[in-house]
């Protein structure tokens, strides 16, 4: 595009701060220059940034002093030494604009292209690198960050094939590393939203259980064994953890549930966590037990007054990176282990071989217990597989 300044100018503002013209590139600093450059880019179009608003608007870091009128205008100055086409009002307004038409941005391509409903991802490459800390503090206080927050709501809103193709939204995600509005909507990575297996007939319930997860979590509704069935054989990859209700028909007996997270246990590394108003066994020890069996972090009993704190807790045991969470879990898988070889060897002679490793494997299954309880995290997971392999029992 041309204008009649020539050639037009492009302001790439979403990285590193740079003019455009043609092919060549000049960087502004990331310092006063910079500053004074997102004071005109949030103005938007062709409006004017008045001098004391500008004053107000930087926000220097602290133990730099205020800024004055006069430190405004010199950077302005500094900006045309750029080449950057500033515009001043009247004489004695204190106004400063970028010359309309001379110059196009990325950062007003960006809002106007969000207000548009524009293609996911032609305004995540808009942002081409990451900017320096001090840059997105400034664009993260303007109409630029309310953009990008209405985009992350808009691809959170996405279901997870909708996302899936979605070619930049990795990318984009990676820009901001420690931004945790953005981990909702990160597919990979230790700050991905987390994603669950959330598996309940009653379609209000299984609603409530699901709105009031996602802002936090993603995800995947299943209300019948027809639907489980159909989401097995296109495979679980990515699945995190599973909330799994017990009984899946009217009839308060089916325990078709059971059969869900038998599966996850026998054929996946998935932790689950089962979800019933009908226990198996409401005592201590048939709770125990049955979390051993199926390798569960935890039995939810929604006949409680208050059970949504203890599928919040379930939830935090399934998928938490909490140091005391994945404790929980390993001690789940610990346990299971033991058990499932205890089962193995239920029938073996006192003094036979079978009875020797069997008591060989209760000296080591106490020795990894404490290992879990006081070892470092690392070092106790490592035993857990070790123990598993050793008795070939699948962790």
């Amino acid at each position: 595009m041309s204008s009649g300044l020539g050639e037009q100018l492009e302001i790439l503002v979403l990285g590193p701060v740079v003019l455009r013209q043609g092919r060549a590139e000049t960087a502004i600093q990331d310092g006063k220059p910079a500053e004074a450059l997102l004071a005109l880019v949030s103005a938007r179009g062709e409006g004017w940034v008045y001098t004391r608003q500008a004053v107000r608007t930087w926000r220097p870091p602290s133990g730099r002093d205020q800024l004055t009128e006069s430190a405004v205008h010199q950077r302005m100055r500094k900006l045309r030494e750029y080449g950057v086409p500033v515009e001043t009002g009247p004489r004695n307004s204190g106004r400063y604009r970028l010359t309309p038409g001379s110059c196009r941005v990325d950062a007003w391509d960006f809002v106007a292209g969000v207000q548009a409903g524009a293609d996911i991802d032609e305004l995540t490459r808009m942002w081409r690198q990451p900017p320096s800390p001090r840059i997105l503090d400034l664009l993260l206080g303007s109409a630029v960050g309310d953009a990008r927050r209405k985009l992350i709501e808009r691809i959170a809103g996405l279901d997870d094939v909708a996302q899936d193709h979605l070619a930049d939204l990795d990318r984009f995600t990676a820009i901001f590393p420690d931004d945790r509005s953005v981990d909702r909507i990160r597919r990979h990575g230790p700050r991905r939203r987390k994603r669950l297996l959330v598996v309940e007939d009653d379609p209000d319930m299984l609603e409530e259980i699901c709105g009031r997860l996602e802002p936090t979590y993603r995800c995947v509704r299943i209300q019948s064994i027809e639907e489980w069935q159909a989401l097995r054989d296109r495979g679980l990859d990515g699945i995190d953890g599973a909330l799994v209700d017990l009984h899946l028909t009217p009839d308060r007996d089916d325990k078709r549930g059971q059969d869900i997270v038998s599966y996850l246990c026998k054929e996946t590394e998935i932790p689950a966590a089962l979800v019933t108003a009908n226990a198996p066994d409401r005592s201590a020890y048939g709770s125990a037990a049955h979390r051993k069996e199926f390798r569960l972090v935890d039995i939810v009993d929604k006949q409680q007054r208050d059970w949504w704190e203890p599928l919040q807790r379930a939830v935090r045991f399934l998928v938490s990176d909490a140091e005391d969470d994945r404790r929980h879990r390993l001690e789940t898988w610990l346990e299971h282990a033991f058990r499932t070889v205890e089962r193995a060897n239920a029938s073996v002679a006192p003094g036979s071989v079978g009875a020797l490793q069997m008591q060989d494997c209760r000296v080591a299954y106490g020795d990894v217990i404490r290992a879990i309880r006081v070892e470092p995290i690392e070092d106790a997971a490592s035993k857990v597989d070790e123990f598993c392999r050793r008795w070939r029992v699948r962790n």
